[in-house]
């Protein structure tokens, strides 16, 4: 992102886009309310943020990787903070309740035969 900028004359200055995108990450895992010794490793934050933009947008988002990235920690999160009028947080108030649905799949490769 920071090169389509430069590439169109906008100095961001060094790193500023991921500096950006990482104080929104901290901003939204700071207001939830967490498990004690959550580990707010790259993974969650990356997932919530995407996750939370995804909705915020009306994007449809489909949370894929591997076992331990994180991904039913971030819907639970999201599931549990962002409940609208319900919410601990004054900035999730002004959201609206997340109702989700999750469906999980598991491939499995399989060789003709």
């Amino acid at each position: 992102m920071e090169q389509i900028l430069r590439n169109h004359e906008i100095n961001t200055g060094e790193n500023m886009f991921s500096k950006i995108i990482r104080e929104e990450q901290d901003d939204y895992i700071n207001r939830m309310q967490c498990p004690p010794n959550t580990a707010k490793n790259e993974a969650l934050l990356e997932n919530v943020l995407a996750t939370i933009v995804c909705i915020l947008t009306k994007i449809p988002v489909f949370i894929i990787g591997e076992s331990g990235s994180s991904k039913s920690l971030a819907i639970r999160l999201i599931n549990s903070n962002l409940r609208g009028s319900d919410s601990e947080d004054e900035y999730f108030k002004s959201l609206p309740r997340v109702l989700y649905i999750m469906i999980h799949t598991v491939f499995e490769l399989r060789p003709f035969c």
